[in-house]
């Protein structure tokens, strides 16, 4: 078990990872005026043992505990109270204590499988933390009766190693229905608790209508789309100090590929102002020319805040992409502060960067 303890020292000579003369927020105020000390010895051993977790750390776990950390950091904005702060630090030391690097990536993608008259796809994406969105989406076609059943379900995917996680629903029904899913280089293979999925008590049944429900045992196949992923640049995000009043981090990602094109999401990071683009917004959208060109499109607002389209053509790089032609990029496309009407100053996409993508 792990234990966390502080080290004996009398409030005067406690002292924080950072330096109060240049304290701003409410919880670092806060932990700079903890007469008794204890807050300042574990922001410490917070700083300690999140360099010591890093030094163990390839390039691109230590991207991901960067951003587990900017995560936690949010969270812990929102205390108002010592006990508040106070327990999400211990909690976190015990993260970064246990931390293993994130395995999400490796998963990313859309796995399909056609036998007979079914197919059926499922689709992983957008991880935080190991969990993961995923879909499932089957058709069932019953050709003796000219019938067509289907399937389109939500889940929930826990991440337990690069070969081994878990899919459920976010829902209580259906708490029992976990679905066990193995990977190999070709795809994935789905298996479920007997038990649980035969039991009359159970809803496991009803998820999926009349025989759609996953082709257990199969292996589903993993679609190779060239321009599907995550792709990003960053500065000043991975320096021994977060500081978020120097950093810069802008992504797309390429989700639900076809051979035509991809929905697209965007997110950037500006010193304290945020960008956050979905896909269900549609305001992205990708059109595939080939393997190695695109049209990016976008659906952003000018300087006098009137709506419009602007198109930029993507190259691919040997590490992800750039656009054609950035200066032109920026004076058509980059007409204001902020070109998404939800997004903070100064978090447009830089045209001139190359955006890598992720492993």
């Amino acid at each position: 078990m792990l234990s966390i303890s502080v080290n004996a020292q009398s409030p005067q000579e406690a002292k924080p990872s950072f330096d109060c003369a240049k304290a701003t927020t409410k919880v670092e105020k806060m932990i700079c005026e903890d007469s008794s000390g204890e807050l300042q010895n574990l922001d410490r051993q917070i700083s300690q043992s999140y360099q010591d977790t890093k030094a163990k750390l390839d390039k691109n776990a230590k991207k991901a505990l960067l951003d587990s950390q900017k995560s936690w950091l949010k969270t812990r904005e929102r205390c108002e109270s010592k006990e508040c702060l106070k327990e999400s630090l211990q909690s976190r030391i015990k993260e970064l204590q246990s931390y293993t690097p994130h395995t999400s990536n490796a998963w990313l993608g859309t796995y399909s499988l056609q036998e007979n008259l079914y197919t059926g796809s499922f689709t992983i994406q957008k991880c935080k933390n190991n969990t993961c969105e995923a879909s499932y989406f089957a058709l069932l076609h019953k050709s003796e009766f000219n019938d067509m059943h289907q399937c389109d379900i939500s889940l929930k995917l826990q991440i337990k190693s690069q070969q081994e996680a878990i899919a459920y629903f976010d829902d209580e029904d259906f708490i029992n229905c976990k679905i066990y899913i193995k990977k190999n280089p070709q795809g994935i293979v789905f298996t479920r608790d007997e038990k649980a999925f035969d039991s009359p008590d159970s809803f496991c049944s009803t998820m999926c209508g009349n025989q759609t429900i996953f082709e257990w045992g199969d292996m589903y196949k993993k679609e190779v789309q060239e321009w599907s992923g995550t792709y990003n640049f960053s500065e000043n995000v991975d320096s021994q100090n977060i500081d978020l009043s120097k950093s810069r981090q802008q992504i797309f990602r390429f989700l639900d590929c076809n051979n035509e094109g991809c929905l697209a999401e965007y997110e950037s990071l500006y010193k304290y102002a945020t960008c956050e683009i979905r896909k269900d917004d549609r305001i992205l959208s990708l059109k595939i020319l080939s393997p190695k060109e695109a049209i990016l499109r976008l659906k952003i607002k000018d300087g006098h805040n009137v709506e419009k389209i602007c198109e930029l053509t993507l190259q691919k790089t040997q590490k992800g992409f750039r656009v054609e032609n950035p200066l032109n990029a920026i004076e058509s496309c980059n007409t204001g502060l902020s070109i998404f009407e939800s997004c903070g100053a100064g978090t447009n996409p830089d045209w001139t960067m190359e955006f890598i993508k992720e492993q």
